[in-house]
């Protein structure tokens, strides 16, 4: 976690993560819903597969289409901008 005028800024990296169940999504989802209200923002970086393909079934997509990005350069830009 990260402040950056005055934002709270967080950015997940997945890589070591290979399972996410319904309750992992949830709490994301709450967590979104609580950063949202402090002006804050997140960003996902390196889904496995099964990660991935969780995500996709379980995020709305506006979350998925704004938060996940390919590269920690990437998801560091979009957190700072």
């Amino acid at each position: 976690s990260v402040t950056s005028q005055g934002r709270k800024l967080f950015l997940f990296d997945f890589e070591k993560l290979t399972f996410l169940d319904s309750s992992g999504v949830g709490l994301l989802l709450r967590f979104n819903a609580q950063l949202q209200s402090l002006k804050g923002r997140f960003a996902f970086i390196n889904f496995h597969k099964s990660v991935a393909n969780t995500m996709q079934k379980a995020l709305p997509q506006q979350i998925r289409d704004t938060s996940y990005f390919e590269t920690r350069q990437n998801a560091l830009d979009y957190l700072n901008s």
